[in-house]
């Protein structure tokens, strides 16, 4: 039952002076101190699915990373923590943890999901106060250029794909082959990730138009337009054969029992399939991308265009690219500046 005051003196007096914003606190404290950790984290993870519509990649993370703070906290109180045990020391106890398990990279990724569960906690009046307010989670990063193939190791990689046509003896062997063709030569030539490949549905796709409507992160739609005939041609041929499958499925790619196409199944036949055709080289789908990004500043196009083409929502996070090409022009000018014909004249200084 809530205590209704004369007039703002009287309460004043009652509370001896404290701020509503402490009151406030002090309830709610009270009323979810004994709420079990691993609730909250199991609500949260539902809040973001239907709420925040997060994708299922995400969710997928999410999931992981807070799976890892509980099994730490387990290892704390043989009991499941309750939300007002967890304070700012072990929180650092934990993310030192993380620090001596992980990369950098992987580090703030996982620092970041706690510090938005508690975020939430703490917007839903669950908690008073985000313990890591105070909690210095910055740290050095290092930066490393990302990974991608030349151009004639891409050439390469597509002369042994469409090689092995010739050497199928089964409907399976040559729907499988042109499957994998279709998806390589649809990563190169949009950049898309092999989230968003795997998530293209047969209306996404316009083979006469020539586009790709892609669903990326935050579910922002984009359209990708296709610019080689060749790439609409393997595309074409592979969809003779998907078409052919007697399935309700929606999806674009599909395994060869008629279900979707998963993302760790596109990187296991691309990992076997680089490591024939560019001795021993590991390729990822990830790469596939990185290479689009760079070899399309390499030939001068605008990093704007880029950024749109790969679905980036701040250029910033395509400027990584920019490193790779300042090598190219390194190079460029090393091998191809017009100084370097006129030779050694500095003997005419002695």
């Amino acid at each position: 039952m809530q205590t209704v005051f004369r007039d703002q003196k009287t309460k004043d007096f009652f509370f001896c002076g404290i701020p509503d914003d402490t009151i406030k606190r002090e309830n709610v404290e009270r009323g979810n101190k004994m709420q079990p950790i691993v609730f909250l984290v199991n609500q949260y993870l539902t809040f973001c699915q239907y709420q925040k519509l997060l994708s299922a990649h995400s969710i997928r993370a999410y999931r992981v990373d807070m799976g890892q703070l509980i099994a730490y906290l387990s290892t704390i109180s043989p009991q499941p923590m309750k939300i007002n045990e967890l304070d700012k020391g072990i929180i650092q106890g934990y993310i030192q943890q993380l620090m001596g398990k992980y990369n950098p990279r992987t580090c703030k990724r996982k620092i970041a999901t706690l510090k938005a569960f508690l975020n939430h906690l703490e917007f839903e009046d669950i908690i008073a106060l985000n313990p890591m307010r105070k909690i210095n989670t910055t740290f050095k990063e290092p930066k490393l250029l990302p990974k991608h193939l030349k151009l004639n190791e891409m050439e390469s990689l597509l002369q042994y794909m469409y090689s092995l046509l010739q050497h199928v003896t089964s409907p399976y062997a040559r729907y499988k082959v042109l499957r994998c063709i279709a998806y390589l030569e649809l990563l190169f030539a949009t950049g898309i990730r092999v989230g968003e490949l795997c998530a293209l549905t047969l209306s996404s796709i316009n083979i006469e138009q020539g586009l790709i409507k892609v669903y990326g992160k935050g579910k922002k739609e984009r359209i990708v337009y296709i610019g080689s005939q060749s790439v609409l041609t393997a595309l074409s041929l592979y969809l003779q054969l998907r078409l052919q499958q007697e399935t309700s499925s929606k999806y674009f790619f599909l395994s060869w029992t008629g279900e979707k196409m998963r993302e760790e199944s596109v990187r296991s036949n691309l990992r076997r399939c680089a490591f024939a055709a560019l001795a021993g080289k590991h390729v990822t789908p990830h790469m596939i991308r990185h290479t689009f990004a760079t070899l399309l500043l390499e030939e001068g196009v605008d990093i704007k265009f880029i950024q749109e083409f790969l679905g980036h929502s701040s250029v910033v996070t395509t400027q990584k690219y920019l490193h790779l090409t300042n090598l190219a022009h390194k190079t460029v000018l090393e091998t191809k500046h017009p100084r370097i014909k006129l030779g050694n004249l500095s003997s005419y200084a002695s």
